[in-house]
């Protein structure tokens, strides 16, 4: 579903990426939503591709 959400963002996420994010987030689907739209934000703010060292930067894990 994450996969999904993001490429209708544009957004690439590998599965190692997905897994790391749903170990670490609250597996509510609108709270994944944010997560998605808070590392699409940044990701575009910053001009960076969406890596595992960049979500632990952005989230803060």
């Amino acid at each position: 579903m994450l996969q999904t959400k993001a490429k209708q963002k544009g957004l690439e996420l590998s599965d190692e990426l997905v897994a790391f994010v749903l170990a670490r987030s609250a597996r509510g689907l609108p709270n994944l939503l944010a997560v998605l739209d808070q590392l699409d934000a940044a990701s575009w703010h910053e001009k960076r591709r969406i890596t595992i060292p960049f979500v632990k930067q952005v989230m803060r894990w």
